[in-house]
């Protein structure tokens, strides 16, 4: 997706919680994609928010030095109303 924002947030401890104050913004280039720093191994969380689209959340569990990550952005559902027009 060109020109998406793209949050990575190292997680920690047994239950995987945020750790604060390193969540990493990024934006896709024209084609799409993003080089993230190096992370360290473990786990971490990826938004991903684009206009037009659901925004994305995926955790994803670093096991190799470089990993390819691919995410496909899914559109907005059908909005619905219990309240008769």
């Amino acid at each position: 997706m060109p020109r998406a924002s793209v949050i990575v947030r190292p997680l920690k401890g047994k239950k995987l919680k945020q750790k604060k104050r390193l969540a990493m913004e990024l934006k896709t280039s024209n084609e799409g994609s993003t080089p993230v720093p190096p992370l360290p191994r473990g786990h971490v969380l990826i938004q991903v928010i684009s206009k037009g689209y659901k925004t994305h959340g995926e955790q994803v569990a670093l096991t190799e030095p470089e990993q390819t990550e691919t995410i496909v952005l899914q559109p907005p559902s059908n909005q619905v109303s219990v309240h008769k027009k």
